[in-house]
């Protein structure tokens, strides 16, 4: 049984202990509320958040999802099928070609993306859909596709002005997997 002291039924003597007990209620309740912005913030987007979902491999630093797991591109009516993406802070359509090994900039895309191409050297082919193009190395800081960012992205940039620019083999490579159904490329990750 508890004892209650005279004390404790003094109102004086109550009164500090109330406003202890009064602002642990207050910081928990402040934390609560903060907890559960926070996680509608993350759920609607409105903070940035990357989760690793794969070792980087050789061609990336790193491969980032930000939410969904699968996206379908439905395909165009010429067959192929186009990508819009951003590279740094530009707007750029690739064209995906299974053909080419590695992501290929048209030199338009690769300067409005403030890709450096000053003093670059065309020394390798790679072949293309549309035939063997000569390509310089370089890499791409930020490639997003939606909700999808790559960072650190091998690519190259090609001699002379291309159609399109073109996704390869190497960026369809990150993916769990890929598949054309119903007329639309799925990708998962």
């Amino acid at each position: 049984m508890i004892q209650w002291s005279s004390a404790d039924s003094d109102p004086e003597a109550a009164a500090p202990r109330k406003r202890v007990i009064g602002w642990a209620a207050r910081m928990a309740a402040i934390l609560a509320g903060l907890s559960c912005l926070t996680m509608v913030a993350i759920n609607l987007g409105g903070l940035t958040t990357a989760t690793p979902t794969a070792k980087p491999s050789a061609e990336s630093n790193g491969f980032f999802y930000h939410a969904i797991h699968t996206r379908s591109i439905p395909g165009d009516p010429d067959g192929h099928f186009y990508i819009n993406t951003s590279v740094g802070d530009e707007q750029v359509r690739f064209r995906l070609d299974t053909a080419a090994p590695i992501v290929v900039l048209s030199p338009g895309d690769a300067l409005a993306a403030g890709v450096k191409t000053r003093g670059l050297t065309y020394a390798t082919t790679v072949p293309t859909a549309d035939g063997e193009v000569r390509v310089a190395p370089v890499t791409i800081k930020m490639l997003t596709m939606k909700e999808v960012t790559f960072f650190d992205v091998d690519a190259a940039v090609a001699d002379h002005e291309l159609p399109d620019s073109l996704l390869g083999e190497s960026f369809l490579k990150r993916f769990e997997s890929y598949a054309v159904k119903d007329g639309a490329l799925v990708l998962r990750w």
